[in-house]
């Protein structure tokens, strides 16, 4: 038997748990303290933390007045949506930026913003002139929920993107604004995408065959392990995996923050923290080995990213200090995460090298006492350091 299914909002259109988790998150970034947005919305952080959990639009609306109101500021919309832009594995959309084409990308994240129970809000049209993203749901289009919604999508689109191409032409929105000036200006010093009020629809314009180029961060590697650790979970016979299934979802947004213990998941759950565990232990697992498995999957994907140095990985995973961090490696692995970190390093360096070798007959050693007769290697390892006054040869 599960756990008790969350009571959920009456509006027949509502949104998940985990975006509005993200705008609350956004919103504190900006300022906003925890106890006024909770006390304006008449929630618990524990209800926005559960991922079984919709909510009603209103909810959304709610919040970010309250933030507008705390903060002094008439028009925070854009300003919430770009704080929504994702920064690592934990976060809503990130795994957007490694698909294949900016299409890939978009499509990637509105898929993980969830937006509407009742059908997607939005419709992608292929024209000539530039596609078309139009938000369907006229009946459900406050702005305090659109707005952030057009502003999050352009500005990671935007970073996404080659710097100077950004795919977005403008945002069209069908009702008027007595804010347009702010919101446009706060926009363009994030997005530097243009706005449109008083529209007979609301939706984003991109520029002509934007949505088609290929999207410059994309990884296949990333994409697969990713594809490959969600099958995994749910090929584990998901109808007696239930509890640990939602443990893992519950955890994957959090694995930065603190208070990840069993007894604040049970809390989020409504039931005992001795049911929980009971629970779990009917399935095989622990609330720790969970945990310990979130973290090992992110932490592979940060690795294949090859972004991070060790101490941002290690803080990205909920690590305080990086020896902690490493004795887990070691603990998942067999060895230390050093020796990986070079492997990573030299495929990385590899692709550079031969990018630039491309049509050149030298390439210049990286210090001047080393050898013409160096080690295809070392050059691999040096292709994107300093240079040095020495040349090795090759044939073209």
């Amino acid at each position: 038997m599960g756990l008790k299914k969350p009571e959920q909002d009456s509006d027949q259109n509502l949104i998940s748990a985990p975006f509005l988790f993200a705008v609350y998150r956004s919103c504190q970034s900006l300022g906003a303290r925890k106890p006024v947005l909770l006390n304006a919305t008449q929630l618990k952080e524990v209800e926005l933390r559960d991922p079984r959990r919709r909510f009603s639009v209103n909810t959304l609306v709610t919040l970010c007045r309250a933030t507008a109101a705390e903060l002094s500021e008439p028009c925070l919309a854009a300003q919430i949506g770009q704080a929504m832009v994702p920064r690592g594995f934990s976060d809503l959309g990130y795994s957007a930026r490694f698909r294949r084409t900016l299409a890939d990308v978009l499509q990637t994240i509105l898929q993980a913003f969830d937006i509407g129970s009742n059908g997607s809000c939005f419709h992608l049209v292929k024209l000539a002139g530039g596609d078309r993203l139009y938000w369907k749901k006229d009946f459900m289009d406050p702005p305090e929920l659109v707005r952030p919604i057009f502003s999050a999508i352009a500005q990671m689109l935007n970073v996404f993107a080659e710097p100077g191409q950004s795919p977005v032409r403008a945002l069209h929105f069908r009702h008027a604004s007595s804010e347009r000036c702010s919101y446009s200006a706060a926009l363009l010093k994030g997005a530097a995408v243009s706005c449109e009020f008083n529209q007979m629809t609301t939706f984003i314009e991109f520029y002509p065959a934007a949505l088609e180029r290929a999207n410059p961060r994309q990884n296949p590697v990333i994409v697969k392990t990713a594809a490959q650790q969600l099958s995994r979970r749910r090929s584990r016979d998901p109808q007696r995996k239930i509890i640990a299934n939602l443990c893992y979802d519950y955890l994957q947004p959090l694995l930065d923050k603190s208070g990840l213990s069993l007894a604040a998941a049970a809390a989020t759950f409504g039931v005992a923290e001795r049911t929980l565990r009971r629970k779990l232990v009917g399935e095989g697992t622990s609330f720790r080995t969970i945990l310990e498995h979130v973290r090992k999957d992110n932490c592979l994907l940060y690795f294949e990213e090859g972004e991070l140095l060790l101490k941002e990985v290690a803080a990205k995973l909920g690590y305080s200090e990086l020896s902690a961090f490493t004795r887990a490696y070691s603990g998942w692995f067999g060895h230390p995460p050093s020796l990986d970190c070079r492997k990573v390093s030299l495929e990385q360096s590899r692709e550079i090298f031969e990018e630039k070798m491309v049509g050149v007959e030298r390439v210049e050693l990286p210090t001047p006492s080393m050898s013409t007769k160096c080690s295809t290697t070392e050059l691999y390892a040096h292709a994107a350091g300093p240079l040095a006054s020495r040349y090795y040869s090759r044939k073209t």
